[in-house]
């Protein structure tokens, strides 16, 4: 791999001769102990040395055998319409695993081996395997990775595991909550999607194409464990009940997690898009899927194929990783919401930084689009952008100060203060590690930063509370107004983030809304509509 010598000496010396201590039942500890080589159990360094082990496994893969590898566990497959052709093949590459097993000290469990053939056939096939003499059975199910995969996919098997493990989940909500004493509707929801969506989630994009009549099966238990939730009749009528604890069905939910992993897809560019696309057709032309629930994944493709591009959570060539690790001066100042007082406070900053540049930044998002726009002071230079509608107000304002550093080339007084109301913006720029971190605008404004201070230029972050009169920001305030409509447009890629803000208020909004009012006009109903049209500042103000 390219290590030199010493550096993997002194990286095998930090796992020599460590001292470790064990801690008993009896919450008493055990120690100290010697321990002549390892690395500590649960460190994040073991999976990656794991896969740094066994990364020649992959070269030995031809074309038409695949494999797939989750920490410990491996999945070989391939596919052929002849059965003795696929015999012949895993039967010769099981030598080739055999040797490499044997050069690197490893070894398979004879146990645990399993061996499925994915047929539609009526039959099984026949023909068998053998690893180290021991004949492997063909089985009608496997489970791998918490999934009960049968030969056929219909799914039935897995549905009926999955209803026994909520069952737990539904006995626990049943326990704490009582008519006169227990734990009240938020935190039985709490538990409920804890316990029992986490489960109905996991793998709903797969097995999403079974059958009605087991689909329906999981309807009821959600709907019964929301019932508990609520302390609804068992005779409530469950999509009522999915209104009022604001609960989508599981198959509007099914195809929101759906339309998720696609949009991830094509976010990291995944390898895996063609193979989406090509299911799409197929659910469209095969004749088998005519007959069958299409598969979540050709939906989402279908739905979401007008979006060819997204933008690249990734860090720029141009900057290095200790750039990007390195501080960044952010500062909240305590306002006190009285407008003299703060003007005092933001004067104050102001003569801080004597001699320096102000950017005043902010973002806006109204009915007919997004908007933001930057001032710099004192020179006055200004400059507003109009967004894709489908934009967040995070995405906006995190624009307005990529596009105001990007502005910055040549600066006397090296130093910048930039001014920003937007608190998410600047604690995604204080917190790296945090979820904002991998927004591809947070990192256009990293690279910017990066930029300029090897130009020897010091830049300064503030937050600067909204509408307080400070003239500055009242004034960019009014250019981002303005940039909803006449702002120069930026034909920009859109983030998976805020394309995932979108398609969740389209799935689980609009589309939820449109089948219970099509529920009303068949059985018509005195509840509420599951979201109404009030926005959140109406419904304060209500």
């Amino acid at each position: 791999m390219g290590v030199p010598d010493q550096v993997a000496r002194n990286i095998c010396d930090l796992f020599r001769n460590r001292v470790i201590f064990v801690r008993s039942n009896k919450n008493s500890l055990i120690g100290p102990r010697m321990t002549s080589i390892g690395i500590p159990q649960g460190s994040t360094l073991s999976p990656l040395l794991f896969n740094m082990y066994c990364v020649d496994l992959y070269r030995m893969w031809s074309p038409n055998i695949n494999a797939c590898q989750y920490a410990d566990d491996l999945c070989i497959y391939t596919t052929d319409k002849s059965t003795k052709l696929v015999l012949q093949q895993l039967k010769a590459k099981f030598k080739i695993i055999k040797r490499w097993l044997f050069d690197n000290g490893f070894d398979l469990s004879v146990d645990k081996l399993q061996t499925i053939f994915f047929s539609r056939h009526r039959d099984l096939p026949t023909g068998s395997l053998r690893w180290m003499g021991v004949e492997l059975k063909i089985t009608s199910e496997i489970s791998y990775l918490g999934m009960i995969l049968d030969s056929k996919l219909r799914w039935r098997p897995h549905i009926e595991k999955l209803i026994g493990r909520c069952e737990r989940g539904i006995n626990l909500i049943r326990m704490i909550s009582r008519v006169n004493w227990g734990a009240d509707m938020h935190s039985n929801l709490k538990i409920y999607k804890t316990y029992v969506r986490s489960l109905l989630d996991y793998g709903c994009i797969l097995y999403g194409c079974a059958s009605n009549s087991n689909l329906k099966r999981l309807d009821a238990v959600s709907n019964k464990a929301l019932r508990l939730c609520m302390g609804a009749m068992c005779s409530s009528p469950g999509d009522v009940v999915q209104v009022e604890a604001r609960e989508p069905p599981l198959s509007i939910r099914r195809n929101f997690l759906a339309s998720k992993f696609v949009l991830k897809c094509k976010s990291q560019n995944s390898k895996i898009l063609p193979k989406l696309s090509e299911l799409a057709v197929q659910d469209l032309v095969n004749l088998y899927w005519r007959l069958k629930n299409a598969p979540p994944f050709a939906t989402a493709s279908r739905n979401l194929s007008d979006i060819a591009i997204l933008r690249e959570s990734a860090i720029s060539k141009d900057i290095n990783y200790t750039d990007y690790i390195s501080e960044i001066q952010v500062t909240f100042p305590p306002y006190q919401g009285i407008s003299s007082l703060d003007n005092l406070l933001h004067q104050s900053i102001i003569r801080t930084h004597q001699h320096a540049l102000f950017i005043y930044t902010d973002g806006s998002k109204g009915e007919n689009g997004c908007g933001c726009a930057y001032l710099i002071q004192p020179s006055g230079q200004q400059n507003v952008f109009k967004l894709n509608g489908n934009a967040s107000i995070f995405t906006a304002e995190a624009t307005a100060i990529a596009y105001a550093l990007r502005e910055i080339h040549v600066v006397v007084t090296k130093k910048l203060v930039v001014m920003s109301d937007s608190l998410s913006v600047l604690k995604a720029l204080d917190n790296k590690t945090n979820f904002y971190s991998t927004n591809p605008y947070i990192l256009d404004i990293l690279t910017n930063v990066a930029r300029l201070r090897k130009e020897g230029i010091e830049i300064y972050f503030y937050w600067i509370k909204a509408h307080i009169g400070i003239s500055h920001n009242e004034t960019v305030d009014k250019l981002a107004k303005g940039a909803v409509e006449s702002g120069i447009i930026l034909n920009i890629p859109q983030s998976k983030q805020d394309e995932t803000a979108f398609m969740k208020q389209q799935i689980l909004r609009t589309q939820w809304e449109a089948e219970w009012r099509e529920r009303c006009l068949r059985r018509p109903t005195q509840y509420t509509y599951p979201y109404n049209a009030l926005n959140n500042n109406q419904s304060v103000l209500l």
